[in-house]
């Protein structure tokens, strides 16, 4: 394959994952009441979102949705970086699926650390907590890339680049 080609590919592989990391849910949270039959599903994406009740269905899709999603989406977004780097050789492409897993376990642990901090506070104070899942769509496609498209394996490291002279090294010629 050719040198333009294979830009071309994995040209095209990030900027579909992109697209995915924008408009595909991350994740699925339901919420329970501790009293009566009420339930609440929120699902969650970089740019909306969809409350789901018993009688109420509603899409959100705003700007202002990628502002409130944003300590979900730095990761999602290093996610991308790192399949990128992978594909111009600067990092391997095991380190970039670990970046994708430790992604979708962010989302459930940023989730609950409200809940966390304030059953810390007050821990006599019952609420019923939500069941937040991660939905890895983005994970799969960036592996599914990785695994039928896999970048070179060569690795530049700083120990094999030629480092210039030094100041000192030159005074003493």
């Amino acid at each position: 394959m050719s040198n333009d080609s294979t830009d071309n590919t994995q040209s095209s592989i990030i900027l579909t994952l992109v697209i995915i990391m924008i408009l595909a849910p991350m994740g699925l949270v339901f919420y329970f009441s501790g009293e009566g039959p009420f339930w609440y599903v929120q699902i969650l994406a970089v740019s909306w979102f969809a409350n789901i009740e018993a009688y109420n269905f509603y899409i959100g899709l705003h700007p202002f949705m990628m502002l409130q999603t944003l300590p979900f989406s730095f990761i999602r977004i290093g996610f991308v970086y790192m399949i990128w780097r992978a594909y111009r050789g600067k990092t391997t492409k095991s380190r970039a699926i670990r970046v994708g897993i430790g992604m979708e376990l962010w989302f459930t642990l940023l989730y609950y650390l409200p809940y966390a901090m304030s059953l810390l506070l007050n821990p006599m104070w019952y609420m019923a907590l939500p069941l937040a899942i991660p939905i890895p769509i983005l994970l799969l496609v960036g592996w599914i890339a990785i695994k039928f498209r896999p970048p070179s394996e060569t690795l530049s490291s700083w120990v094999d680049e030629e480092q210039p002279e030094h100041w000192w090294e030159r005074n003493n010629q």
